[in-house]
């Protein structure tokens, strides 16, 4: 995994709306696929130790969550980098 320079950890840990406009090369899909896995970590902690409520929270806070991207293959590659990450963690 790469380091996120300052401006970039800002982005990952920020909450509420949050709109990235960067030029090509410059670690959008980094700081997204970031941002997901910080929103997750962060919600795990805040989740029913219950099983089943907790698949129904963890579902909950999964269905807020907007992000879009400018084309499928940058969409594409969110989604496997996260899922990656949760498979190695």
């Amino acid at each position: 995994m790469s380091k996120a320079n300052a401006e970039q950890v800002k982005a990952i840990e920020h909450s509420g709306g949050v709109l990235l406009s960067a030029g090509a090369g410059s670690g959008k899909t980094f700081v997204l696929t970031e941002h997901m896995i910080y929103i997750a970590r962060k919600s795990l902690l805040e989740l029913s130790p219950d099983l089943d409520q907790f698949k129904i929270d963890i579902n909950s806070k999964f269905r807020k969550i907007v992000m879009m991207t400018f084309t499928n293959k940058a969409a594409g590659e969110i989604e496997l980098r996260v899922k990656r990450r949760f498979q190695s963690e």
